[in-house]
């Protein structure tokens, strides 16, 4: 992919036997791939995959980091009881920052725990109502689905 974008090389490759290798200069790679356009096509499919499956693969961590973040706001005094849970004064965006994950992450997963029956949400809030299922997710032992 790199050569497709006119970068360095991205990656490095360890052998674990004895190989044989060909170099590829950059520019034969890149006008292979122009002139056979179902190879361009596979290329970038299999990036795409590759790239998919690493997001997907992430969505759990960014779940547990995010009950964690939620859990520790609470326990930190920062929320305000409320009649159905603790109230977090915290947008979705804010959580996002505080995670270190995308905005679109944070609200499919918010969804999640909200259909679990763990938060509620409203504008520029969010209510904690099951701090001891969020704090197992936070710790591993589960998932928002589980």
């Amino acid at each position: 992919m790199a050569a497709i974008r006119r970068m360095p090389r991205s990656a490095s490759v360890i052998a674990l036997a004895e190989v044989e290798m060909l170099h590829l200069p950059a520019v034969e790679w890149l006008n292979f791939l122009y002139e056979h356009p179902r190879a361009m096509h596979a290329q970038l499919a299999c990036q795409l995959e590759q790239a998919t499956r690493k997001i997907a693969e992430s969505e759990p961590a960014i779940e547990q980091r995010l009950a964690k973040s939620i859990i520790e706001l609470a326990d930190s005094g920062i929320g305000t009881p409320a009649p159905n849970g603790i109230g977090l004064r915290f947008s979705q965006q804010d959580l996002a920052n505080l995670t270190g994950a995308s905005l679109d992450s944070v609200k499919k997963i918010v969804r999640n725990f909200k259909t679990a029956g763990l938060v509620g949400t409203g504008r520029q809030i969010l209510l904690l109502r099951d701090p001891a299922k969020l704090r197992e997710i936070a710790d591993g032992h589960r998932t928002a689905a589980s």
